[in-house]
């Protein structure tokens, strides 16, 4: 997840606010009309930079960008305090293989922690 630049509407920055090792929580589930939506929280180890910029981007919208691709642009009503998020995406179909990638991309970098 990545911030758009200031004073700019349609590029990101370089530097993400969160990248997939900082989920503690990630789920695949489907709202009220049935399009998937993937569910996730931030660590507490970047709540503080979460709570700092998503408040910093309040009324602009942050980009979840997945394998150099933007899926999903939400805006940004108020700072975000419990860290939690849902991607929603007009192309949910695609969802369900992202969760995938994302929760194997999680595994692998838990994996490296605990090599011999």
């Amino acid at each position: 997840m990545v911030p758009h630049l200031s004073g700019q509407t349609d590029s990101i920055s370089r530097k993400p606010i969160v990248t997939t090792k900082d989920f503690i929580f990630l789920r695949l589930e489907t709202d009220y009309s049935g399009k998937y939506t993937i569910n996730g929280q931030i660590s507490k180890y970047k709540m503080n930079k979460w709570v700092k910029e998503t408040e910093r981007a309040t009324g602009r919208q942050i980009a979840f960008v997945f394998n150099d691709s933007i899926i999903a642009r939400p805006r940004v009503n108020c700072r975000i305090e419990n860290g939690v998020f849902q991607i929603t995406s007009i192309s949910d179909k695609k969802l369900p293989d992202i969760y995938k990638e994302l929760k194997q991309e999680k595994i692998d970098s838990i994996e490296v922690l605990f090599k011999d």
